[in-house]
């Protein structure tokens, strides 16, 4: 295959993937759960408030009831710490949402350094979800999850810890 053909199909592949489940910078089509997927935080992600880098995803509520957002480590660094911020609302990726509408964050929930926040959706509401790291240095591979439609009596995954207001402040 030549060079000219293969550079074609990695641009068009790169933008049906973007299109698929947004890029990070907002303007995106809005998914519905359930949504999986992998990604990477790295120097060019948008840069948070503490120095974090974030990659950020919008979906749309299909039913009243828990979504549960799960983030966790894909790739080797020992020190990449997932950190998960879901805000009510449709926020671009370059804009600092106000801290009222955060409806869910966590750091540690998920199991050892991942990130598992649960909270009980509106259907028909738009919301916004960056997936972050702990600290500055931390860029690398993570994989993620979205699931909606669990009756909130019913759940069975681990309850998230709820990161304290002052944590937050932070990153915003």
């Amino acid at each position: 295959m030549n060079r000219r053909k293969l550079v074609a199909m990695l641009v068009l592949g790169t933008l049906a993937l973007t299109m698929l489940w947004g890029c990070g910078g907002g303007g995106g089509g809005v998914a519905t759960p359930p949504l999986r997927g992998s990604s990477q935080t790295t120097r060019s992600s948008f840069v948070n408030a503490d120095g974090s880098r974030r990659v950020v995803t919008h979906f749309e509520a299909r039913v009243n009831g828990e979504v549960d957002v799960q983030m966790f480590r894909a790739g080797a660094s020992p020190v990449f710490d997932p950190f998960v911020i879901v805000f009510r609302g449709n926020f671009d990726a370059g804009v600092i949402p106000p801290a009222n509408t955060v409806v869910a964050s966590d750091d540690n929930s998920g199991g050892g350094r991942d990130a598992f926040a649960a909270f009980f959706a509106t259907d028909n509401q738009i919301y916004t979800v960056w997936f972050t790291t702990a600290g500055p240095a931390d860029f690398g591979t993570f994989g993620f999850s979205i699931l909606d439609g669990l009756p909130a009596a019913a759940a069975t995954a681990p309850k998230p810890t709820a990161v304290p207001a002052a944590d937050l402040s932070k990153k915003l």
